[in-house]
This record gives C-alpha cells, sequence and structure tokens, in this order.
C-alpha cells in the first residue's frame, strides 16, 4: 500500500511513497481552531486517515493561517502563491488558487517545477538547517519527505525529490511542526507534539478479505486439534489468537460470494462456520 524507508545519506530523513493507484483521497484539512496537535486531530475522526501530516505555515502566536489554504472549496486563506491544489479525491495540480481547487495549500517555496529545480526567490529567510515537511508527486507516486534534526536547506531537499523523479514538489512549514503519522503511529523523531493550524491527510483503498471461522477456543491445543482434522481432509487454514480466544479460520476470498459458498461446503461436511471479515 505504501512505503516508508530512511534516505541512504541522510538517515534522519524519512521518505513515504505511496502509489496513487492505493490512495481513496487525499485532503487538507483545518484543525480545531486556533490550533490542534496532528495527534489530536487523528484522535478524533470517525473514519481514521490512514496517513496525517502537518501542513502549511501559520502563526504561532494566534494559530491563524499565513498563506494561500483551501479546505473543501472554502477559503481559508488566500495570498496568490502558486501551490498543490487537490481536485475530485486525489487529482493533483500545480498551479494557482481557483475555483476548481478542491483543497489547495501554498508551495513556500516551490521546490521542483515541471521535473526541475525552482530557483528559491520566495522563503529565502527560512533557507537554513531545519526540520522540513515536504511532498512531491509524478505520475504515478506521492510522496511526503520529512526532515528531522539537524535538518536540512533547500537545495539539498530539492535533489531528493529529483532523486524520486517528481514533476512537481513543494515545501510545507517544518521546524517543531514537523510530525508524520502513519496508522496513528508518529513516525518523526520528535516527542512533543507541536498544535498547528492545517494537516495534510492520505486515506488509502481498503481491501477485504472474507474467511469462514469454524472454531473458537480458549485452549490453543483443542484449534489445534481442529486444524489438524480439517487439513486431513484437504482444507488448508489457520489460527489466530484475539481475545485471549484461538480461532480457526479458512480461506481468504475478496468476493464475500465466494466465501459464502465455502462456509456453505463447510456445513455439509459437518463443519458449522460464519464469515468474518478482515481489511487490509
Amino acid at each position: 500500500m505504501y512505503n516508508l524507508e530512511t534516505h541512504s545519506k541522510y538517515p534522519y530523513v524519512k521518505i513515504l511513497t505511496i502509489p496513487f493507484k492505493n490512495i481513496q483521497r487525499i485532503n487538507l484539512a483545518l484543525c480545531n481552531q486556533p490550533r490542534e496537535t496532528p495527534d489530536s486531530f487523528y484522535a478524533r475522526q470517525p473514519v481514521k486517515p490512514d496517513i496525517v501530516v502537518n501542513g502549511g505555515f501559520f502563526d504561532l502566536s494566534d494559530g491563524l493561517t499565513i498563506f494561500d489554504f483551501k479546505d473543501e472549496n472554502k477559503v481559508i486563506s488566500a495570498v496568490n502563491y502558486e501551490g498543490m491544489a487537490i481536485l475530485g479525491n486525489k487529482e493533483l495540480r500545480y498551479m494557482k488558487m481557483d475555483f476548481t481547487s478542491r483543497d489547495f495549500i501554498s508551495a513556500y517555496p516551490p521546490l521542483i517545477v515541471n521535473k526541475k529545480k525552482e530557483p528559491i526567490t520566495i522563503g529565502k529567510e527560512i533557507n537554513r538547517l531545519a526540520r522540513r515537511t515536504a511532498v512531491g508527486w509524478n505520475a504515478n507516486n506521492f510522496y511526503i519527505v520529512t526532515v528531522d534534526e539537524p535538518g536540512l536547506k533547500f537545495d539539498a531537499l530539492q535533489e531528493i525529490f529529483l532523486e524520486l523523479r517528481v514533476n512537481f514538489a513543494i515545501n510545507l512549514d517544518g521546524g517543531g511542526s514537523t510530525r508524520l503519522l502513519v496508522n496513528g503511529e508518529v513516525k518523526t523523531n520528535q516527542i512533543y507534539a507541536r498544535p498547528v493550524d492545517n494537516v495534510l491527510c492520505v486515506y488509502l483503498n481498503k481491501r477485504v478479505l472474507y474467511k469462514v471461522q469454524v472454531g473458537a477456543f480458549s485452549i490453543y491445543e483443542n484449534a489445534k486439534r481442529l486444524l489438524t482434522e480439517l487439513n486431513q481432509k484437504g482444507y488448508s487454514g489457520f489460527i489466530t489468537k484475539v481475545n485471549n480466544l484461538y480461532k480457526v479460520q479458512l480461506g481468504a476470498f475478496g468476493i464475500k460470494e465466494n466465501a459464502i459458498h465455502f462456509r456453505d461446503e463447510l456445513k455439509a461436511k459437518g463443519y458449522s462456520g460464519f464469515i468474518v471479515e478482515q481489511i487490509q
């Protein structure tokens, strides 16, 4: 679904690669105002995003959004910088904010434009060794890059995105704001979570597998005995432990109807069971 790795040259740089084919939705969201930690934002979502990272720049004194930002067609702040527009669920464009974009965030500064380094003309006042958050994309993948201490300057960050062969890349807020959550777990090297103004979220496509459960035992040997009996009759399965119960499950079907037919086949042979769903 995605790949999280450490850069070979910079051990404090993490690169999250997400194929677009695995993405359901990319979303920019305003946090509870004036500010909220990414951890708190994640915890209160009824549908959990798979990935949360801090978003754009804001005023530390009052939490107000500094540059262009649009959330679900509502303009939060407009300065007229170029940046990343989200159209539909996951179509990305590098442009200025207009009515066609659902969400929008400024590039401060832009790093890669049309596969080339963009001269650092805006944002040069923050072009120093610093923790960073940046995103980039090409036709196949969406990338999130985070930089922990001792930090990077923009030219080194641009080189990383060129290695990734992106078409576009933009810098987001960094420093103490840099924080990456994957399935709710912090992946950046920072204990303290700074409250931020906004976040970027990625929701992944979910794959559901349908299995048939034919037994649940408090004693492992009983579960093993049933699985051995099924094996001898030509059925392969496995034992999984959930809530101190050893559960015997068979099959892994992508189509529920196939699991239903398999359950009925087992029932005809004397094994009562029911279907369980596993989301991957």
